[in-house]
């Protein structure tokens, strides 16, 4: 990079961390909001063109949504596509059929006193490795936060309700994107959100597609009104075992169940279905790591990391593959880690409701019911 690209790059930091310094003397903590909304929820799908992309059954009708409140749930979280809503030209989401749909299910929550997450995720293939390379991208995106956070600050979305994440899983779909990459990118979303949206919580996360690593290397950002988030599906192992889109060992898992907690023979038979050595020795590293000792220790390092930078923490991702484990492992796993997210004061967000592959419901009136027990929840016993 050239020196003067440098030095105004760093001149337009400077600006952010003043901007940031002085909102951060007139927000509030977010503690309070969290602990009161965010703190058992339950992903309820992709939203892509006025409709939730759900696999079992097209949630979130309004009874759909009284229903998951009945359970337990305080909150649910939805993954944005943007769409039809992100015109690149003029990137804005104040106007169109999509917007409307989604206004209703937010709505629907807001009526019933329940917490939203809105979650951008920029899967769609006009996006794919665009935020770390293309600058004039990061502008537009910016400005499509600006708007749909405005829209979302409106009076009839109470901001203690309306929760805004930067983005679902920086590095999924973006190639080469860097942790420092990523920090700088989110600040400058971060100050696009606040410019709009003064009062709502804005959730932010590291990259490494969320997971803790890409956590513990964030710097944390110079201003109230945030809360930090992780994603966790460890071991991978286990909680995708014998899925196929994604190339990894995980889709080889498929005709031996991978077992949790860890049993050795079951190991080995499962990571015989690898055919290339390497990543069949990745694999049973990974099956080794399906006990509750190793999750505490994960969730021990990040509880220190909120405790040393003084910052809330969730987990608003977290689930295991519905057809290929052993159902009593699945609830085991869920139970697991719903106790150790609690025992260190993570609020939590179950992926997800309804899919095919990860859902509670396969039905309206059909739930996998050991599952929604070991996350605390009400088995529903009625259709409201």
């Amino acid at each position: 990079m050239k020196i003067s690209t440098c030095s105004a790059r760093f001149k337009q930091l400077a600006r952010l961390a003043v901007g940031f310094m002085c909102l951060a003397a007139i927000q509030s903590p977010v503690a309070g909001i969290a602990q009161r909304h965010l703190q058992h929820g339950v992903n309820v799908g992709r939203f892509l063109d006025g409709a939730l992309q759900n696999d079992s059954y097209q949630c979130c009708k309004p009874e759909d949504i009284k229903l998951i409140q009945q359970m337990g749930f305080d909150h649910v979280r939805i993954l944005i596509e943007p769409g039809r809503m992100f015109d690149f030209t003029q990137p804005a989401a104040t106007e169109g059929d999509s917007l409307k749909a989604l206004d209703k299910i937010v709505g629907e929550c807001v009526r019933l006193q329940m917490g939203v997450i809105l979650a951008i995720a920029l899967d769609e293939d006009r996006f794919k490795d665009k935020l770390g390379k293309d600058a004039a991208f990061g502008t537009q995106f910016a400005n499509f936060w600006r708007s749909f956070a405005r829209h979302y600050s409106a009076n009839e979305f109470p901001a203690k309700l309306i929760f805004f994440e930067v983005k679902n899983e920086p590095g999924l779909n973006e190639k080469d994107l860097s942790d420092a990459q990523w920090s700088t990118i989110q600040a400058e979303l971060v100050a696009a959100i606040r410019g709009s949206a003064a009062k709502n919580t804005i959730i932010v996360t590291g990259a490494q597609n969320s997971d803790i690593l890409g956590l513990l290397a964030l710097p944390p950002l110079p201003v109230d009104g945030l809360v930090y988030v992780f994603h966790y599906y460890e071991p991978f192992s286990f909680t995708h075992q014998g899925e196929d889109w994604n190339d990894s060992y995980a889709k080889f898992l498929v005709h031996q169940h991978v077992k949790y907690p860890y049993v050795p023979e079951s190991a080995r038979a499962a990571a015989d279905e690898v055919p290339e050595l390497t990543q069949r020795l990745f694999a049973l590293h990974d099956m080794e790591g399906a006990n509750k000792n190793r999750i505490e220790s994960d969730f021990y390092i990040v509880a220190e990391w909120a405790k040393l930078h003084r910052v809330t923490v969730i987990c608003d991702e977290f689930g295991v593959i519905r057809p290929g484990p052993d159902p009593w492992d699945r609830a085991q796993w869920t139970h697991d880690i719903r106790i150790l997210l609690e025992k260190y004061g993570f609020g939590w967000t179950f992926w997800d409701y309804s899919s095919d592959a990860f859902g509670l419901a396969h039905a309206p009136d059909q739930f996998d019911g050991s599952v929604v027990k070991a996350l605390g929840m009400k088995v529903p016993s009625r259709i409201p």
